[in-house]
């Protein structure tokens, strides 16, 4: 599949605005654009389009958790090359931060001898 040159120089201006506002660890942009479309070969012209919409509702949701509950544990942003390879934009809102071993020690009560 063939994309026109505008096109494409408007999906790369395009990635490259999302990858300066990425606010996780990131490379340069041959770099990460590279990845992408070696990734999502079939895909990525499509792709670009989701993803300042995605991070924008991620970020906001991130900065509403962090709100409600400062101390709560809130995980870095992953790296953008991981985002992009395991298709981070596609994540779903209200999905847990914690992981496994932190959703355990939340709901289990423990008792001790003095209990």
């Amino acid at each position: 599949k063939k994309i026109i040159k505008n096109n494409r120089d408007e999906l790369i201006i395009e990635f490259e605005r999302f990858r300066k506002m990425y606010a996780g660890v990131k490379r340069g942009l041959d770099a990460e654009l590279t990845n992408l479309q070696s990734k999502h070969k079939d895909t990525w012209w499509n792709i670009i389009p989701l993803l300042i919409p995605a991070y924008q509702r991620q970020l906001t949701e991130k900065q509403a958790k962090i709100k409600a509950n400062p101390k709560a544990f809130i995980p870095e942003w992953k790296h953008l090359r991981t985002y992009i390879n395991q298709r981070g934009w596609e994540e779903e809102s209200g999905e847990t931060t914690e992981t496994p071993k932190q959703q355990i020690l939340s709901t289990t009560k423990y008792k001790y001898a003095d209990d």
